[in-house]
């Protein structure tokens, strides 16, 4: 829980403070009207959004999220397609791998699409928004299992072996390993 008030509140200062700011993009005509329905406010919809997620999970996006209202500088309600492609231009400049920039787009895109289906969002100004295909190098750090083996093999401690035969044969993160309780172990 603590981790969660933790991202609420680097968001909350990011989000920038609501009554500061205007509610309805000047350019946009005075006749809309702003649908609140699951959420009052940026911040509700961002700890809506992240409700449930893994920690991990929650951290990565904030992080997105936080990096996305810094420079638009705007509220959530009042974003443009056009600041999107700005933001997206943006992280092409800061020379990100493919990978990380798809990954904060995604989330991006994921939050305000998020918002649009729970009514505090008039439309998912988002979808439009293309993001570029890049090349998935995962597949050239894959190693074989020969490889794998010889690792393994290599290894003299018998308690780093262990681990790197769980580490294989389970297919599982590090994190996980870490976690693992002597219960957690079967004869």
């Amino acid at each position: 829980m603590s981790n969660s008030n933790e991202n609420l509140s680097k968001i909350s200062a990011v989000i920038l403070h609501s009554a500061n700011l205007p509610t309805k993009d000047s350019s946009a005509p005075q006749s809309e009207s702003v649908i609140v329905q699951q959420a009052h406010n940026d911040e509700q919809v961002v700890s809506l959004w992240l409700h449930g997620r893994s920690p991990h999970t929650q951290k990565a996006y904030t992080s997105d999220i936080v990096r996305f209202f810094k420079f638009v500088n705007k509220q959530l309600r009042i974003i443009t397609l056009g600041n999107l492609q700005d933001f997206a231009d943006n992280l092409k400049e800061q020379n990100l791998k493919p990978a990380s920039q798809n990954r904060i787009l995604a989330a991006v895109k994921s939050l305000i699409t998020f918002a649009h289906k729970i009514g505090y969002l008039k439309f998912d100004i988002s979808q439009p928004l293309r993001i570029s295909k890049y090349r998935d190098e995962l597949s050239e750090r894959i190693l074989t299992e020969a490889e794998v083996q010889r690792i393994i093999g290599m290894e003299n401690n018998p308690r780093n072996k262990l681990l790197l035969r769980i580490l294989y044969a389970g297919g599982i993160r590090v994190s996980e390993v870490c976690k693992l309780k002597w219960k957690d172990i079967q004869e």
